[in-house]
């Protein structure tokens, strides 16, 4: 099970993180296309957050697995 991020060109390179509801850290990748591509099917159902941060900037997304 994979979902898709999409990024400007500015964030390529830049560190993205998946962390839990409790705030552990669940999955960690280098963003390397605008189109971002996470596997996600290792996850338990729940609420994840994804965060991303580079100098000036900072993303903060939130998603359901069912």
């Amino acid at each position: 099970l994979n979902i898709y991020i999409e990024f400007d060109t500015r964030w390529i390179g830049k560190e993205l993180q998946v962390f839990n509801i409790a705030g552990q850290l669940q999955l960690k990748k280098t963003i390397s296309s605008k189109n971002q591509k996470l596997d996600i099917s290792h996850l338990k159902p729940g609420l994840y957050f994804i965060q991303a941060e580079k100098p000036g900037e900072k993303i903060m997304e939130k998603f359901v697995k069912l």
